[in-house]
Order: structure tokens, then sequence, then C-alpha cells
């Protein structure tokens, strides 16, 4: 019992999404009481579909409401095809262009319209003509509109031989590695831990030894479930249960991703290629304040674009994430930001470091599928240079076997020049300089070649390292500046308690330039006496604590709100949000929805 593809729904709320799967495949996907008395979908709901041909479909119902779009975001990653709702009666709706618009970015091209109630419809030829009118617009134009009215049966059999005739071949990604977004932990009596999901790529089987990402956890699948039969093996385009040996429910959080072994790229900075929606008024070059979904993991992120792209236009881009999630290349992905700020793209690489800004991104529009050579991808790097490992995730494709970097003897000659010149640029602007942040522009638009450059440069005697610094090997700084600054920054940070100061605020208060604040802050963060997150800086006399007094709390009480910060510490939102962050990061918790259970570390602070 295997099934060959995905198809979901989408569409305006109450237009009758789940009562037309309930007529097509028997089953009510709305498993949730609190669906089923307010009549109003919630959460994914899944069922099995046989064609007309014995072919089987695993059909996912996604909720219609715009309080549910991320949801709906979820559901719609991996659909084959989607089955698009529009109620004759009421016509094309917002929701209707909201999940349209999620099927473009996310590569959803084949679809097909149910026309449903048109037994309310007062002329269904008018109807018709003005779905198709609204679909042309779209990357769907052309999908085949039926009219049905699923109490009735009525048109269910052309929908099912019009969704019958979509051209779907899976095999592509069947050669995969394989790759699961979990959107359903639970605990089964007498199995275990549960996940559920849909396997988007690659296979799988019983006794396979599987990596859980973000946390790098390798895991055995003890048991394989296709809605509710089980298997042996399951190939891609399948909505798939696992029964894994190893880890308890509490240990998996939505939105992590089962795949094969070093299997996918985990980092909170992405390149990326973009897709700019062409109802978009002006180009695109940089947003903020947006949500990211990649199935059912979210994150907020920020976007800066190697250029700015036209409406309709595709370009490369660097994403900014505030936590850490794994991505496999080719993986699809929705943008979205207030108002009517939609749009979305391939993963090409993840990176937990940044890279140089003017760095050429990966792997260029359309070839992410074809899945260049080793030798096509080491051309196109350049000075980035490729680590054979990091080949599979980054394409989606079986890892190559570990070594080290490569990079060109000239690109590595060049590098160093322009670390040295950055260098001593920076010393000659400012006598009290101690050298170059390794993270500052000048030496971050080198790239990734930067480190081995480096080295070069200190081995020929021209540099020295200096902690997170670098500077000409014939310069001696003057301190006492930084110091003096850095024991300032630290008073200033220390009064503030746990309502640290944002860093360009209190450099503002100091009077202190950005560079030399970040270089007083560095210093005062690697002696551990502050810590920074989402552009605030704490003391850590202060955070220690609060750290042991959450990580008690979580161990004592399980997942804690968000406002257990302002119950406790009477913080407001804008401070908690940092800790929350610098609590994430350090281990004491992780994030569990909007709320915080405990992390890895926390018996060790509780303690």
């Amino acid at each position: 019992m295997r099934a060959l593809m995905i198809v979901g729904t989408a569409g305006h709320v109450d237009h009758g999404k789940t009562t037309l799967i309930e007529a097509l495949t028997g089953v009510n996907c709305d498993r949730l009481p609190e669906e089923r008395a307010r009549g109003l979908t919630i959460e994914l709901g899944f069922a099995p579909w046989t064609l007309p041909d014995g072919r089987r479909v695993s059909v996912v119902d996604v909720p219609g409401h715009a309080r549910f779009a991320r949801t709906m975001a979820a559901g719609a990653l991996g659909m084959d095809a989607v089955l698009l709702v529009v109620a004759a009666d009421e016509g094309w709706m917002p929701q209707t262009s909201e999940h349209v618009a999620t099927c473009e970015v996310l590569g959803v091209t084949r679809a097909v319209v149910a026309l449903t109630r048109a037994d309310r419809a007062i002329d269904v030829e008018t109807s018709r003509r003005f779905v198709r009118e609204r679909l042309d617009r779209t990357r769907l134009a052309g999908a085949p509109i039926v009219p049905v009215c699923a109490p009735r049966g009525e048109g269910l059999d052309a929908l099912a031989r019009a969704v019958a005739a979509l051209p779907i071949d899976p095999s592509a990604d069947r050669a995969r590695p394989p790759w699961l977004p979990v959107d359903r932990i639970f605990t089964r009596p007498g199995f275990g831990t549960v996940v559920t999901g849909s396997l988007l790529a690659g296979a799988l089987r019983v006794g396979d030894h599987v990596e859980l990402f973000p946390a790098r956890r390798v895991l055995r699948v003890r048991t394989l479930h296709v809605h509710g039969v089980e298997v042996e093996r399951a190939e891609a385009r399948t909505r798939l249960a696992l029964n894994l040996a190893g880890i308890g429910a509490d240990e998996i959080a939505r939105g992590g991703v089962i795949g094969a072994p070093g299997g996918a790229c985990v980092g909170r900075v992405l390149d990326v290629e973009l897709e700019w929606l062409a109802h978009h008024a002006r180009p695109l070059a940089r947003a903020r304040a947006l949500s990211f979904g990649h199935g059912p993991a979210r994150a907020e992120a920020r976007v800066t674009c190697d250029r700015p792209i036209a409406p309709g236009g595709r370009g490369t881009a660097r994403l900014h994430l505030d936590r850490e999630l794994a991505l496999a290349g080719g993986a699809r992905f929705v943008l979205r930001g207030p108002p009517d700020r939609r749009f979305g793209g391939i993963a090409v690489a993840a990176r937990a470091r940044r890279r140089a800004a003017a760095a050429p991104r990966g792997v260029r529009a359309g070839r992410v599928a074809a899945v260049p050579s080793l030798d096509a991808l080491l051309d196109e790097a350049g000075a980035r240079g490729v680590e054979p490992s990091t080949v599979g995730p980054r394409l989606g494709v079986a890892a190559l076997p570990d070594g080290p970097r490569r990079f060109g003897e000239a690109a590595l000659d060049a590098a160093a020049r322009a670390i040295v010149e950055a260098a001593r640029a920076c010393v000659a602007s400012d006598a009290s300089a101690r050298g170059v942040a390794l993270d500052a522009p000048e030496v971050r638009r080198v790239g990734p070649i930067a480190e081995v450059a480096l080295a070069r440069a200190v081995a020929r005697g021209e540099l020295v390292r200096d902690g997170a610094l670098v500077r000409p090997a014939d310069h001696a700084p003057d301190r006492a500046p930084l110091d003096a600054l850095a024991a300032s920054a630290l008073a200033a940070i220390r009064a503030a308690g746990l309502e640290g100061p944002r860093e360009h605020d209190l450099g503002r208060a100091l009077g202190a330039s950005e560079r030399a604040l970040g270089d007083a802050l560095a210093r005062l963060e690697a002696a551990g006496a502050v810590a920074r997150a989402l552009g605030f800086v704490f003391a850590t006399q202060h955070l220690g604590p609060l750290a042991r007094a959450v990580a008690r709390e979580a161990l004592a009480r399980g997942p804690l709100p968000f406002g257990f910060l302002k119950d406790h510490a009477g913080l407001s939102r804008k401070h908690a949000m940092p800790i929350w962050t610098w609590l994430d990061r350090i281990g004491v918790t992780r994030r569990v929805g909007e709320a915080r259970a405990a992390g890895p570390a926390a018996r060790a602070h509780a303690n």
C-alpha cells in the first residue's frame, strides 16, 4: 500500500474543502472535537484516496481561515498537486488568492479546481468563467475546473478523473536522500514515540538509521505506517508515521526533520534563491520582520538580496533566521510579511557562520534540480571553495566522501592580500585599534576562504591574530582606550539589570563608535561578563540566577509560557524575547510553539 503522490486542498474558509474530501475518501479530516463542533478546520487533516486507475493518493486537508495561513503553508509543502476549492455561489475570495500565492512560491503548479456548491449557483458557467479569469493570472493557469456538489455526489467522478490525468512523476524525488518534516509527535502505548509527516524525498525502511535535525540525533526506525497500515518500506510522496527507537516524544519538536545521517545543512544563515511575486509594486532589496516557513518549521527572518529583485523575478539572497533550522539543497520555503508581502524560494545552502555578502550564492537558478557535478560546483564556487562533505546536503543528493575544502592558489593569495590590506587600513585610521575584526565587512567580503588565507598570511609573518581580531605584525596598539570603554560599558550594562540596553543605544550613551563598542563587547563576552542576543546586551551576573530559576521551573512544571519572564522578573516583551533567545541558545530551554520546555542543559543549570 504505497501512495504515489500527495494532493492537498486549498481555498477560502467554508467553501467545502473538508466536506469534499470526505465525499471523495470517506474520511472526515476534522479529527479534533473543536473542529467538528465549530465546523472549522484548524489542524492539517489526512486521508488516503484511490483514483479510478487504481493509484493511491495521500490527501492533505488544510484550514481555509486567514488565522491559520501558517498551517496551510505547512500542509502545502511537498504537494504534487493542489485541489483548489472555490464555492460556485461565492466565487474567488481573499484566502483563495492567499492559498494560490502560497502554492506558487512552493512550486506547486499542477492543479484541479473543484467548483463546489454548484447546486446553489445561479449560473455555474459564469462562476466557472470568473474563476478561469483569476486563475489565468497565476501559474495554475489552464487547470481544469470541475463543478461538483459533494453532499449529492455530483461531479466527483469527473473530479477524480481530472486528478488522475495530472502528469506527475515522483521518480526523481525517490532517487534523493530521505526527507520528512515532522508535523505531529505523540506516544503510542506499547510502541513509544511516533512522528508523522510527508515523506518528500527518498525511501525509508524498517531498521534504517536516520538523523533528527536540527537536534542532530541518530535514531532507528522501529516500524512504519502509511495511513494506519504497517509497511516494511515507504517511498517519497507518502504520508508516513514512524515509530522511532531511542528518543522520547518530549525530545522532538514540531518542525524538526527526519533525514539521512549528515543529509542536512543546519544553521541560522541561509543562502537562498528568492522568487518575488509579480503582484508586488516595487523590487525587493531587503525585508525584516518576516515569518519563515518550511513545512511545520517556523522562524522569524530577515532577508538581504544580492541585487534588487524585480516583481515576477528571481534572485539570490542571504536569509537570517532567529533560530537554527535544517534544510537541504532544493528545499522550498515560504516567507510572509505584512501587508501582502508573500514570497518564497529554494534553499541552496545553510551556514552557521556568515559569509561575504558579495560572494556568489550556491547554485544558479535552474541548476538545483539538475544537480551539477562536483567539478561544476568547484568552478562556480571559485574563491569560496567546496568541502566535499557539504555537497550532499547543499544539493539534496547522497553525501560525498569527506575531505578537505579545496581552494586554488591564486584565490588564496588574493584573499590573503585583501585581509592584510583591510588590517592596515583599520590601524591607519585609528592608532589605538587592536586590529580588524574577523567578522568585519572587509574580512567577510573575502568569503569562506578567509580562514585559510589568514593562516597563510600569519605563517608569512604579515599578520598577527589577537583573539577575534587580526592586525599587521608591525603594529602595537594602545590598549588603554579600549580597556576604559569596556569598563564603562560593563558598568552601564550591570546597572541596567535584566533590562539590558540595545547595543546601539549603549554606543550613543557612551559616545563610542560602532567598531570600538563592538571590540569592547567582544572582549567582555569572551570574558563571560556579558551576553548578547537580538541586539541587546545583558550582564551575566543577572542572567545566571534567572537561568537557574527558569531551568528549575521548566523541569518541575513542564513547558513555560512566554509570559513567565514577565511574571517572574517583571520583564516587558522587549527584553523577554532576547532573554528567551539566549536561554534557548545555551540549552536551558528549547522552543515548543510559543512556550519553552526544558532544554538539554536545563538540569546542569538547575544544579
